[in-house]
C-alpha cells in the first residue's frame, strides 16, 4: 500500500488538515495531490525518482510530500533554515531530479538547485502560486496513488550529523504505515481533531 492512500477513505467533506491557507477538506487534498502526483509524471520524474521538498510546516508540505509518493517517487524533505552549502552537500549525495517547494522557499531552493547537478526543475505543488514559480500541476488529474510494496522505499531522511555529516536514512512505505498505525493506536481521535499543518 502506498502511504499517500491514507488520505482515501476518509469523508470528502471532512477537514483534513488547518492551515495558514485555512480549512482543507479530504476532497480538496486528495484533488490537489493528485494533480501533484500527475504533474510530477508530466514533467518526467518516474517511479523511485527522488523528489526534494522545501517547505514549512504548510498545506504546501503535505501537498507536496503527498503528491510525491503518490506518483510512486520518493521524498527527500529538506530542513528549510539549512545554509545552502549544506543543502546542496545533502542533495548531491541522493540526486534529486526535482523540487518542490513552500511559500517562502523559492529563493533557497533556487540556489540549492544550481548546485546539484541532477535537478531539473523546481516548482511549487498544486494548490500554490508563487510569481515566478512553475506550478507543478496536472489541472483536474484523478487522485490515484500507484501501487507500493512495504519494502519500497518512501522517504529519505537526513540525519542530525550528531556524529559525523548528516546522512540520508531510507523509510519504506511500510515503515511510515506502521508508524502511522503507532500513533493512531495510542492518540486515536484526537489525530483529527488536532489536524494542522
Amino acid at each position: 500500500m502506498n502511504v499517500a492512500d491514507i488520505i482515501s477513505g476518509h469523508d470528502a467533506d471532512r477537514t483534513a488538515i488547518d492551515s495558514e491557507a485555512g480549512p482543507l477538506t479530504y476532497g480538496a487534498l486528495r484533488s490537489l495531490v493528485g494533480e501533484t502526483a500527475a504533474g510530477l509524471v508530466d514533467r518526467g520524474v518516474k517511479p523511485r525518482d527522488r523528489v526534494c521538498l522545501i517547505a514549512d510546516t504548510e498545506q504546501a508540505f503535505v501537498v507536496g510530500l503527498m503528491g510525491t509518493l503518490a506518483a510512486g517517487a520518493i521524498v527527500v524533505p529538506l530542513n528549510p533554515a539549512s545554509p545552502a552549502p549544506e543543502a546542496i552537500r545533502q542533495l548531491s549525495s541522493v540526486a534529486p531530479v526535482a523540487i518542490l517547494v513552500g511559500r517562502s522557499n523559492l529563493g533557497h531552493a533556487r540556489a540549492v538547485a544550481q548546485g546539484v547537478a541532477s535537478v531539473r526543475f523546481v516548482g511549487t505543488p498544486a494548490g500554490l502560486e508563487l510569481d515566478g514559480a512553475e506550478q507543478v500541476a496536472v489541472r483536474g488529474a484523478p487522485y490515484s496513488p500507484c501501487e507500493a510494496a512495504a519494502d519500497d522505499e518512501a522517504a529519505l531522511l537526513f540525519t542530525s550529523g550528531t556524529s559525523g555529516d548528516p546522512r540520508a536514512a531510507s523509510l519504506s512505505h511500510g515503515n511510515l504505515l506502521a508508524s502511522q498505525k503507532q500513533l493512531r493506536d495510542t492518540y486515536g481521535s484526537k489525530l483529527d481533531a488536532d489536524a494542522k499543518a
